[in-house]
């Protein structure tokens, strides 16, 4: 019996473990690499692309990679996203994965640039791959090269979005 009362209390107090758990949330581990790559990488758009409304700084956890661009500010669900680790630049059109043939329509010029037009969920993506870029190991200014490559697609699509929507 005592045994039996010992197990009800652990389990019990695994329970109430994983509910307080929960109640907090999910806490990141911030990056310093990441963060500062990310503010560095956000700083120079804004400075000399200003066009393409990057996304604010924030701190980042590790993986975090994604740097967002909306290429029309009134409408977030139109967006640009350099994916670092992914190697790819993206235009996403959320939610527009019914309207798919008739953004394939709008965008099919850039296939002719090596883009792909792609149903992505609910969304549809032009997208296109990119450099490599290892922010745990390379630091921004390491970058440039990659990052100018990427820039000019994200331009590309800045100059697309602003056309065809």
């Amino acid at each position: 019996m005592a045994q039996g009362d010992r197990r009800s209390l652990y389990r019990a107090q695994t329970i109430k473990d994983a509910i307080d758990k929960n109640r907090r949330g999910y806490c990141a581990t911030i990056c310093p690499k990441t963060t500062e790559f990310a503010r560095q990488y956000l700083a120079y758009v804004a400075a000399n692309f200003p066009q393409l409304n990057p996304e604010p700084s924030k701190p980042r956890a590790a993986g975090h990679n994604w740097i967002h661009f909306y290429p029309i500010p009134s409408n977030k669900q139109v967006r640009i996203i350099h994916q670092i680790y992914g190697k790819s630049v993206k235009l996403q059109l959320l939610g527009q994965a019914e309207n798919f043939e008739q953004a394939r329509a709008q965008f099919n010029g850039l296939e002719t640039s090596g883009f792909r037009i792609v149903k992505s969920g609910k969304s549809v993506n032009v997208e296109i791959s990119v450099p490599k870029i290892n922010i745990a190991v390379q630091p921004f200014e390491a970058s440039m090269t990659e990052i100018e490559t990427a820039l000019g697609h994200i331009l590309a699509l800045h100059s697309e979005a602003e056309r065809s929507l």
